[in-house]
C-alpha cells in the first residue's frame, strides 16, 4: 500500500501538468554505467544520455599481435528496455604494419554474447569506428545490456594504440570511445502479469494432469486424477467457464491416469485425449463432444505411453503428437490424429527422442512449437517447429535454460507463446516466465508468480493463458492462475452537486496502463476558478469518518466527498468551466492492477444559497492496467 502511494503521488505531484500534455520522454540513455575490468561505476546519474571515458592514466593495448584488448560496459536502465539505440564511437592510432580489426558485442545477461559489427581498421592517426543502430530484440526486455569492444593488432611491432579507450584528451581529441544508448521502455501493449484467481469449488491439488481450451463453449477443460484417492476408477473431468471450475460427470469417463495429453479440435469440436499411465502404460484415445467421454477404436494409434505432449495444428485440422515414454524407451516418432485415424509420419528431420517436452500451436506463424524436455542425458535448450511436413531446429539467440515438465499455451492476444516452470537437473523447480514470438524467446519479469513448481496443465481460456496446479519441491499444488495484460479501467462513482455553471462531472479519457499517460478531465464547473483534484486508496472511511460523507454538514448542501484524500493537486478551470490533470503512469509491474481514487473539488463555485461555496464532482475508481 505504501508503495502505490509513493509511486501514484510522485506521478501526479512531479509528473502532473494542467491543461497541457505531458509525457515522459523515454529517449534517455543508461542510468549507470559499470566498468567490468576496473569493477567501478564510472557514471552514476539518471537521465545521461551521453557516456564518455574521462581523464586518467589507464590504457588498454593489446600487447602481442591477434590477441584482442577487451573493454566492456554494463547499462542498467530504470525499467525494462523494450527499445536501445546505440551509437558507439571510438578513436585511435594504429601504427602497426598490419591492419587491425575492431568489433563491437553486446549481450543482455554479460554471458551470450552478439556481434554487431566487426570492421577493419587500417594504418592511420585518429582511426573513427562507429556503430550506429537500434540493438536486435534478443537484447530488449530486461533492465541491463552490456556492450563490449575488441580491438585488435594482427601485425606489426607498434601497439594498436586505438585501445587506449579510457584516455580522453581534452582539447586534443574527441573521446576515445562514447556510447550514446537511447531507450524506450514504453511497450508495443499492455505488460502481462500472473494474478491469482479465487474460486470457492476448485480440482484442488493436482499434477501430471492436462487442460484445453473449448473455443465453441468458451470455457477449458481438465481432466485428472485424484490424488488423494489412487484407487479411484476414473479420473475427473472439470470445466473451468465464467469465472469459476466446476465438476462435471458425464456418463461415461476414461480410466484413472496421470501424464497424459488433451487437444482441443475445433473442426470437429472435440477433446481428444490419449495414453497416459494409470497402473500401466495406455494407448487408447477418447473424444469428449461437451457432453461425455467415449472411446475412439482407431486402425493405428501410438504405441502405449506417458508423458507425451499434443497440439492441435489449425491450419491444417490435424492433432500432432510427438514424444513421451514407456520407462523402456523414449519416443521420438511424430504422429498425426485426423478424426479417424492416427497416422504415423516420416519426416526428414526430427527431434531426439525426449518426453515432459511442451508443444504449443503458434497461431501466428501456423507452426506447432517445441521446447526441450528430458533426453536420457539431460535437457537440451532446443525450439523446434513443425510445419505438417518436417520438423525445423530453430537457433534463437537467447533460450530458456533446458528443462522438463514445462508448460506451453499460445496467447493469441498478443501472438506469442507462453512457456512456465518446469523442472531443471539437480530436482530444482522453476517458476519463470519466458514468451516466444517466433523469432526470439524473451523472459518476462512480472512482478508476482505462482511458485516454482513442475508438471503443471497451462492452455487459452480465451481471454488469458490460465495455469492450475502442479508439483513443489514438497506436494501437490491446487491453485489457479492467469497470465496476461489487466485492463486499465475508469469507474464513476456517486454524482456531483451543482455548481454555478452545472454540474462537474470527472472522467477519464481513455483506460489507463503502465507507461502511459493518464488523463483525468471534470467539466461543468464555474469559469476562472480554483479547485483540487484529490487523489487517495481508500473509499471506505476518512479519518474515523465513513465514506461517503455528506458534505451538507458543513454548509455544502447537496455535495457529498466520497474518498479518503492522501494528495491534492490544486488547478484553474478555464473559461469553458473544466480542468484536466495529466501524468505518465511509471512502467512498473507492482502498479499493475492497483485501484487509486479521484474527485475534483472547486471553490467559490456554488449557488449563492449555499453556505460553504463549493462544488464537487462525482469520484472515480481508477484501475491501472498493465
Amino acid at each position: 500500500m505504501l508503495r502505490v502511494l509513493f509511486s501514484l503521488v510522485s506521478v501526479f505531484l512531479v509528473g502532473a501538468s494542467v491543461g497541457a500534455q505531458t509525457s515522459w520522454d523515454f529517449r534517455f540513455a543508461f542510468s549507470h554505467v559499470f566498468e567490468a575490468h576496473a569493477d567501478q561505476y564510472l557514471v552514476h546519474q539518471q537521465n545521461s544520455q551521453k557516456h564518455q571515458e574521462g581523464a586518467g592514466p589507464s590504457f588498454w593495448t593489446p600487447i602481442q599481435a591477434g590477441v584482442p584488448a577487451v573493454l566492456r560496459y554494463r547499462f542498467d536502465f530504470p525499467q525494462p528496455t523494450q527499445q536501445i539505440h546505440v551509437y558507439s564511437r571510438h578513436y585511435g592510432t594504429n601504427y602497426s604494419l598490419g591492419v587491425g580489426q575492431s568489433s563491437l558485442w553486446a549481450s543482455r545477461d554479460g554471458v551470450q554474447w552478439i556481434q554487431l559489427q566487426d570492421v577493419p581498421v587500417p594504418q592511420g592517426i585518429d582511426v573513427r569506428v562507429e556503430y550506429d543502430s537500434d540493438l536486435p530484440v534478443a537484447l530488449l526486455g530486461g533492465s541491463s545490456v552490456w556492450l563490449e569492444v575488441r580491438m585488435l593488432r594482427h601485425s606489426g611491432s607498434y601497439a594498436y594504440g586505438g585501445a587506449q579507450f579510457c584516455r580522453h584528451e581534452p582539447g586534443y581529441r574527441e573521446p576515445t570511445f562514447s556510447v550514446e544508448a537511447r531507450w524506450n521502455s514504453s511497450p508495443a501493449g499492455p505488460l502481462p502479469v500472473w494474478t491469482p484467481i479465487s474460486s470457492g469449488n476448485s480440482p484442488g491439488p493436482r499434477a501430471s494432469h492436462a487442460q484445453t481450451y473449448d473455443s465453441l463453449r468458451d470455457r477449458v477443460l481438465l481432466f485428472a486424477a485424484d490424488l488423494a484417492v489412487p484407487t479411484a476408477t476414473f479420473g475427473e473431468t472439470w470445466v473451468w467457464e465464467q469465472g469459476a471450475w466446476r465438476i462435471v460427470s458425464p456418463p461415461n469417463s476414461p480410466s484413472y491416469r496421470l501424464n497424459h495429453s488433451l487437444a482441443y479440435d475445433s473442426v470437429r469440436d472435440r477433446v481428444v485425449l490419449f495414453g497416459g499411465w494409470g497402473g500401466q502404460y495406455l494407448a487408447d484415445t477418447w473424444e469428449y463432444d461437451g457432453t461425455s467421454w467415449a472411446p475412439v477404436l482407431t486402425a493405428n494409434h501410438p504405441s502405449p505411453r506417458a508423458f507425451h505432449r499434443m497440439a492441435f495444428d489449425a491450419a491444417r485440422g490435424r492433432i500432432v503428437l510427438f514424444g513421451g515414454t514407456n520407462s523402456a524407451q523414449e519416443y521420438g516418432d511424430t504422429w498425426e490424429y485426423d478424426g479417424i485415424d492416427w497416422t504415423i509420419r516420416t519426416p526428414q528431420h526430427s527431434p531426439a527422442p525426449r518426453f515432459n517436452h511442451a508443444l504449443a500451436y503458434d497461431e501466428a506463424r501456423q507452426n506447432v512449437v517445441m521446447f526441450s524436455g528430458w533426453r536420457g542425458y539431460g535437457h537440451p535448450s532446443d525450439t523446434w517447429v513443425w510445419n505438417g511436413a518436417d520438423w525445423t531446429e530453430l537457433t534463437p539467440q537467447i533460450s530458456p535454460p533446458g528443462r522438463d515438465s514445462h508448460a506451453m499455451a499460445y496467447d493469441p492476444s498478443r501472438q506469442v507463446v507462453v512457456l512456465f516452470g518446469g523442472w531443471f537437473s539437480g530436482g530444482a523447480r522453476l517458476g519463470d516466465t519466458w514468451e516466444w514470438s517466433g523469432i526470439q524467446w524473451q523472459q518476462t519479469t512480472p512482478a508476482s508468480g505462482p511458485e516454482p513448481r513442475w508438471i503443471q496443465s497451462i492452455c487459452w481460456d480465451g481471454r488469458r493463458v490460465m495455469l492450475h496446479g502442479g508439483s513443489s519441491s514438497t506436494s501437490a499444488l491446487g491453485d489457479t492462475w492467469s497470465y496476461g495484460p489487466i485492463q486499465g479501467a475508469f469507474s464513476a462513482i456517486g454524482s456531483g452537486c451543482i455548481s454555478s455553471n452545472g454540474v462537474p462531472a470527472l472522467t477519464c479519457a481513455t483506460p489507463p496502463r503502465l507507461g502511459e499517460e493518464l488523463i483525468l478531465s471534470v467539466s461543468g464547473c464555474g469559469g476562472f476558478r480554483f479547485g483540487q483534484f484529490l487523489i487517495g486508496l481508500d473509499r471506505s472511511s476518512w479519518q474515523a469518518i465513513p465514506l461517503p460523507f455528506d458534505l451538507g454538514v458543513l454548509g455544502a448542501q447537496g455535495c457529498t466527498l466520497y474518498i479518503a484524500s492522501l494528495a491534492e493537486i490544486g488547478v484553474g478551470t478555464g473559461v469553458g468551466g473544466s480542468a484536466t490533470l495529466r501524468a505518465t503512469i511509471p512502467v512498473d509491474p507492482f502498479l499493475a492492477g492497483q485501484v487509486f481514487y479521484s474527485q475534483f473539488v472547486s471553490f467559490n463555485d456554488a449557488p449563492l444559497s449555499r453556505a460553504l461555496p463549493i462544488s464537487a464532482s462525482n469520484a472515480g475508481a481508477v484501475t491501472i492496467g498493465s
